[in-house]
């Protein structure tokens, strides 16, 4: 549905607190290459944290295979904390 939206011009803002949606973009790269077009170009993924000073906001990059480079820092620190219990 997403990928529709955006060959036809759309634009799409979305949020989550779960590492499925991300996850999911894996299937949207995929198509996306298959019809010779860059997902880089398509999609910006964004990481928003609360700080002292605000909430900053971070671009994440791509990879050339199209997954979130370095991963989203806020799902990997509470994984590291699920696992230490």
């Amino acid at each position: 549905m997403f990928y529709d939206a955006l060959k036809l011009g759309k634009q799409i803002i979305t949020t989550t607190h779960s590492i499925i949606l991300p996850m999911s973009l894996l299937r949207f790269f995929k198509k996306a290459k298959d019809d010779r077009l860059s997902p880089k170009d398509l999609v910006a993924i964004y990481e928003l944290k609360r700080t002292k000073e605000g909430v900053k906001v971070y671009r994440l990059g791509l990879t050339d295979w199209s997954t979130v480079r370095s991963w989203i820092s806020l799902f990997r620190e509470i994984e590291e904390e699920l696992l230490k219990e």
